[in-house]
């Protein structure tokens, strides 16, 4: 089901297999080309709430949620199991696109096909320009998964309510907020500060490796066994010349004996265990610890390389994050104006329907695939 390097069926729907989970619903007024006609779940249709006097009903939700869906290959007995964890989220995009369309409406912005056309467009080549394809790449990957061309797709796309309302939702922020479209040097400058130790900054790493006597969840009849056989070993590690791979292979309980105990590059922090992570980072290059315990056994561990901390310059990173303010600016005036409009608006549920304080957030219907953890990349649990 996937076929975007780096992207989960959630961004997968975000883009340019529908719309994203976050973004407008259907029942959108049509633009000047051809409608599909709606797919339903064949279940009797009710009021799922009444918005300033006018019903949202489950029909509404359905028609924002399974064109999706099939787009990902899931059938409808799979779509009616998915329905509940998509729908709170579905259910509040479609009253913030009815709160929307409404002062489109009073502001006398209409979209048109050629409208479309263009941000089809440009919507596709942001998406390329991120994801690192280009258009032939692409097509062909579309091709193998959904048996359409480039052209078909951005036909769907167009005929798309969801993303119609997209498009008509950035034109009447254009005109309500244009002073706050405009990306300055300031709010490049403050956001490159506010995630520069987040995103912009890769701290002092070690790679070590280690030789693991032991398990975790030992008794303490076994604690007692390991760690003897590391005591046992330690002379025998630290004599010079030693082979301390060779060792690994031969001692060690941890899967990463195979690569001669080596584990890579690891930060301070949230990789490794903490009393693991604490003596690695004491350790010179070269050097060799004493025994060190952890929940997972008892390790001996040697440091091999170590890098310093370093910091993406300002300048390197300004346009790119530019234009991640500029492609993201409008999305966030548009979510923040339909919380406005919330607030003022008469919304009703019928009884049973009342949201819940917080909506469970949409799952992928696409099982990842198990993480194998070793024993030392685990975080020590807290206490």
């Amino acid at each position: 089901m996937r076929i975007l390097k780096g992207l989960g069926v959630a961004a997968l729907i975000s883009f340019w297999t529908t719309a994203a989970l976050g973004q407008a619903p259907p029942t959108t007024r049509p633009a000047e080309t051809d409608q599909p006609k709606p797919t339903t779940l064949p279940a009797a249709d009710s009021v799922a709430a009444i918005v300033n006097g006018e019903p949202v009903m489950e029909s509404d939700i359905d028609k924002w949620f399974m064109p999706r869906m099939r787009m990902q290959g899931v059938n409808d007995e799979m779509m009616q199991q998915l329905r509940p964890q998509f729908r709170p989220r579905a259910l509040k995009e479609v009253i913030n696109h009815r709160l929307l369309i409404k002062e489109a409406e009073r502001a006398g912005i209409k979209i048109t096909k050629e409208d479309l056309v263009k941000a089809v467009e440009k919507d596709l080549d942001k998406f390329l320009e991120v994801q690192g394809f280009t258009r032939e790449e692409y097509e062909q990957k579309l091709l193998e998964r959904t048996k359409k061309s480039l052209q078909e797709h951005m036909e769907g796309r167009m005929a798309d309510p969801a993303f119609q309302a997209r498009f008509l939702h950035a034109k009447l922020i254009e005109k309500k907020y244009p002073d706050k479209l405009k990306v300055t040097e300031k709010d490049v400058r403050e956001h490159y500060e506010e995630n520069l130790e987040r995103q912009y900054s890769k701290p002092a790493q070690v790679r070590a490796s280690h030789i693991l006597f032991g398990k975790a969840g030992m008794t303490e009849e076994e604690k007692a066994a390991a760690k003897k056989e590391a005591v046992a070993a330690l002379p025998e590690v630290k004599r010079p010349g030693a082979d301390f791979a060779a060792l690994a292979m031969k001692y060690s309980s941890c899967p990463s004996k195979k690569k001669g105990g080596d584990l890579d590059f690891f930060p301070r922090h949230n990789k490794m265990t903490e009393p693991f992570a604490k003596v690695a980072f004491e350790l010179k290059v070269g050097q060799i610890s004493d025994i060190v315990e952890s929940q997972f056994g008892y390790h001996i561990i040697k440091v091999t390389d170590r890098t310093e901390a370093v910091i993406t310059p300002y300048e390197e990173v300004k346009d790119q994050i530019l234009k991640q303010l500029t492609y993201s600016r409008p999305q966030d005036l548009i979510k923040q104006y339909a919380e406005e409009l919330r607030a003022e608006a008469k919304i009703e549920y019928p009884p049973g329907k009342e949201p819940k304080t917080a909506a469970p957030p949409a799952r992928s219907p696409v099982k990842p695939a198990p993480q194998r953890a070793t024993p030392t990349t685990q975080p020590a649990p807290k206490k």
